[in-house]
């Protein structure tokens, strides 16, 4: 039986620990600011604060997706040590990854006969495309095989939960993603959206809280009212500047006085941050089926 590689890219927000100790493939980003362009390495060389801070100061960053040549040689190298792989990439509805993935795979099953190349769309972003990269990789450190971990993957694909608050709406505003008279009437009510990735994998607002504590009490309930009756042995916790840190930490005491469960406090890297600012603080678990919601 041939041997698998998981392999995911720099949206999925993993910790660059995880994918060390799992022995992850990631596929790097591009991201240009302050005139800039650097590959978002899972925060490994990237001054992570220096870039929220720029976005801070009004910059607003750009990202590129990873193109069908840079796939097929990432690929290519895999498959010359002759072992497969299994892929699960960004969302295909926020980004045309997915696609240029596609066109690599049906290049290389044409040159190389007999090899299997499995592009898993994880209908997410950030951690609630990398939860599903982590529980990959603990199966096949289970010994399961590739059938295995692939159609686990497309059974649980639904059951990956990603919730994050965005505190500051003028990243939104600059963005193009609300319009300057929400922000304006958000920012003086103090509104905080909570978004999540839905059934369709397209970013919606779930709802819209008063006050920073408030939505934070809102991410909370929000794990356990979605995490009921679910088997799950980690919850990742995101923020992006380390001026959330605090933030992070309390929500983990409050994540840990509900359930006895491991959870990992990371940062939100530049591929996602150029979208959400530096405001933004989540979740990631594995929950019960996403449920539609209002587009943003």
């Amino acid at each position: 039986m041939r041997d698998f590689v998981i392999m995911t890219d720099s949206a999925s927000d993993l910790p660059f620990q995880s994918v060390e100790r799992y022995g992850m493939k990631i596929l790097e980003i591009s991201c240009i600011y302050n005139g800039k362009e650097v590959k978002d390495d899972l925060n490994k060389n990237i001054n992570i604060d220096e870039f929220y801070e720029s976005i801070e100061k009004g910059d607003m960053p750009t990202t590129s997706m990873i193109n069908p040549l840079e796939y097929i040689m990432e690929f290519e190298k895999i498959l010359k040590n002759d072992k497969d792989i299994i892929y699960i990439c960004i969302s295909s509805r926020m980004s045309g990854i997915y696609d240029s993935a596609m066109i690599a795979k049906e290049s290389l099953l044409n040159k190389y006969k007999g090899v299997r190349i499995e592009i898993i769309d994880s209908l997410s972003v950030s951690l609630g495309e990398g939860i599903l990269a982590y529980y990959a990789c603990k199966l096949k450190e289970e010994g399961k095989s590739f059938d295995e971990v692939k159609d686990w993957l497309n059974s649980n694909i639904q059951n990956s939960q990603l919730w994050f608050m965005v505190d500051d709406l003028d990243h939104l505003k600059r963005g193009g993603r609300i319009s300057r008279t929400q922000a304006m009437v958000g920012n003086l009510l103090d509104i905080k959206p909570i978004i999540t990735a839905n059934k369709q994998g397209i970013l919606m607002v779930h709802s819209k809280v008063r006050g920073k504590r408030k939505s934070l009490k809102t991410l909370l309930e929000t794990f356990e009212q979605k995490s009921h009756n679910i088997k799950n042995d980690l919850v990742y916790i995101a923020h992006a500047h380390s001026s959330l840190e605090d933030e992070a930490k309390n929500l983990e005491k409050e994540i840990q006085t509900l359930l006895p469960i491991k959870t990992l406090i990371t940062r939100i890297g530049v591929t996602i941050g150029a979208h959400t600012g530096a405001s933004a603080i989540g979740l990631a678990f594995m929950g019960n089926i996403r449920e539609d919601q209002k587009r943003m």
